[in-house]
């Protein structure tokens, strides 16, 4: 059954079913009191953020946060149901072996996760885990489900390169049923000048 996007309430479906011959080889027989329903109720809709925070990062030109090398960051991200209907299994994802992100290390014990749901860990982008497996290269929040109006929020922190510094994009993606949203932050590492007189 293809339902349209805008079809809402209940299908009944009356199924027959025929056989010419039966096992006794007499007339055939008919079977036509099944009914069968479709329902369709109302949909989830989410909104995806991004953000990055923590003491030592500071506001950067055109809207950029900035913040010094080999310091510590929390990436923050934020999945909330807007619509009227429960979602299917819904997968916030956040790869850290990208190129943007390959120098960034996951600082051990740092994610939580508020909502109902899980997380998990992968080193290799594929195999993922309840357990921090070592080099942390990705980390999830998975939940069966998420209602009307609630919200899912990772968090975890990052210590920042020493070196090849600049602007860096960290992407974010949520996954559900046909859903599908990507959000990216952007974070400038980069030494911060000292001035005595």
């Amino acid at each position: 059954v293809v339902t349209p996007a805008t079809a809402r309430g209940n299908a009944y479906i009356n199924l027959i079913s025929t056989c010419a011959t039966n096992l006794n080889g007499t007339s055939s027989e008919r079977d036509s009191d099944n009914i069968g329903v479709v329902s369709v109720g109302q949909p989830p809709e989410f909104e995806l953020e991004k953000t990055f925070s923590g003491t030592d990062v500071q506001a950067g030109t055109g809207n950029v946060p900035e913040i010094s090398p080999s310091k510590k960051l929390t990436v923050n991200i934020l999945a909330r149901n807007k619509g009227l209907g429960a979602s299917r299994a819904v997968t916030i994802t956040d790869f850290l072996n990208t190129l943007d992100m390959k120098d960034f290390v996951y600082v051990n014990n740092s994610a939580k996760l508020t909502g109902v749901g899980k997380i998990e860990y992968t080193n290799d982008g594929t195999t993922w885990s309840a357990n921090e497996t070592q080099p942390v290269a990705g980390i999830r929040a998975v939940a069966d489900s998420v209602a009307p109006g609630a919200e899912l929020k990772l968090t975890f922190d990052l210590q920042t390169p020493d070196k090849d510094l600049g602007v860096r994009n960290n992407i974010a993606t949520l996954k559900s049923s046909l859903i599908e949203l990507i959000d990216t932050a952007q974070i400038k590492v980069s030494f911060k000048p000292l001035i005595a007189l």
